[in-house]
This record gives C-alpha cells, structure tokens and sequence, in this order.
C-alpha cells in the first residue's frame, strides 16, 4: 500500500512531521539542567512616571529588539515562531550510548554523515545558566545608558517548568537626556579656529537625544579637520 499526499497538503505535513519531531527538544538536558526556551524583553515606565519621564510607544518597541540581541543567552535558533530543526538535528545525530560504544571501538564519535550533520545543520542545545543573567542586565543597562537614559535600571527573573527554562527582563528606561549647549575649552588658538569653523557638520546639534555613539564621531569628525587642515599628528584620543 502506498501512501499519496496532494500536492496542496504537502507543506502542511512536512511542517506537522517537523513539528512532531521537534517535540523532544530536551531529550539530550541531562537532569538538573534546563533548556532557555525563550528570553522575553519588557520595557516599562517607572512607577508613577510623569510625562517627561514616559517613553513613547515606538521608542520602547526600538528598545526591545536591541535589549534583546544583548543577552549572554539566546534559545536555539527557530523556524517559524515555532520549530528549532536545527536543535532537532543536533538531537538527532547526538546517542551518548552509541557514540561511546564507537569510541571503545576505536572509532570516532559519530559517522561521517552525522558529523557532516552537525557540522553544518546541527546545533548544540543551549542550558540554561542563572549566573549570566546578572551579566546581561549590567550589559543592557549599560546600553541604556549610552542611549542617554542616565538612570536606567534593568532586572531579571525566570521560570523552570519540565527540563525548560523561560527568562523574563524588565528594563525601565526613564527619561531621555538631550544635548544642550556645546562649549569648547582649547588652548591653541589655530585649532579652535579650525574646530569652530568646522561646527556646522557637527554629529552633536542641540535637542538631539544624547548617545555615546554621537560623542565617538564627534570626536573623530574633529580629528579629521585638523588633520586636514595641516594638524597632522592630532588624534581623536587628544579630544575628551
């Protein structure tokens, strides 16, 4: 007996089949481990925040994705919302008992065709590990900070549930800080001709959001100036 499939149901059982595979994501977290399922980012007002101290809607969504590509862990890779194949191929080629039964064989862990498998399709099963997440929330916060929210804070906790692990960051950015007014203090008086002259392609204009980012190129826009206009030995280090 054979089995056909029309052509219009074939995604939709290959996605099923995938996804009855993927099912056993744990099957290689050895006990009293957890798999990071997912890193969930939520960007807050502080308590009782006035409208000064409020972050738009949009500017919490920006936030959010960047946050969320700072965390030290990140689950396994996904396909859809929903399937890790790559995790699914890691489980696959990955028997604890048949690759020591190679190794005492002599043999190497795994055949060619599952070591070609794991070398370009698989991937390893992240573990969940509670000592990284104090880390990531100084790194995030430190982010925020250089995005000119001065008083940022960020905190974290999370959820054990069958072998899997969920974390949840709560960021609370508060206010923004803008650039006011710029003020120089040079000694030479040939260079601060050269750098005032030079202010209308500034990185740094006033009312603009401060970032960390704004300083670096300012400083590497005024180095440039002076090297061409014959300072050829200044640097963006001789500018604090």
């Amino acid at each position: 007996m054979t089995l056909k499939i029309n052509h219009p149901y074939k995604i939709l059982y290959f996605l099923v089949v995938l996804f009855l595979w993927s099912c056993n994501t744990t099957k290689n977290i050895s006990d009293g481990e957890y798999l990071l399922k997912s890193n969930s980012i939520h960007v807050q007002d502080i308590e009782n925040a006035s409208e000064y101290e409020k972050v738009l809607k949009v500017e919490k969504k920006r936030l959010a994705t960047d946050l969320s590509g700072l965390a030290l862990q990140v689950p396994n890779k996904k396909f859809l919302y929903i399937f890790q194949p790559r995790l699914f191929f890691y489980n696959a080629t990955h028997n604890p008992k048949k690759e020591q039964k190679r190794e005492a064989k002599g043999k190497s862990s795994y055949n060619k065709f599952n070591g070609w498998i794991r070398e370009k399709l698989a991937e390893a099963p992240v573990v969940f590990d509670s000592t990284l997440l104090i880390s990531s929330e100084e790194k995030m916060t430190n982010y925020l900070i250089n995005q000119g929210y001065f008083n940022a804070d960020v905190s974290s906790e999370f959820k054990l549930h069958k072998k899997k692990a969920e974390v949840f960051y709560k960021a609370f950015p508060a206010k923004r800080y803008s650039f006011n007014e710029t003020f120089f203090e040079i000694e030479d008086p040939d260079i601060d001709k050269v750098v005032k002259a030079n202010m209308a392609k500034s990185f740094i204009k006033k009312g603009d959001p401060y970032t960390t980012d704004a300083l670096k190129l300012e400083q590497e826009r005024i180095a440039l100036a002076l090297n061409n206009n014959g300072f050829f030995s200044f640097t963006k280090n001789n500018i604090l």
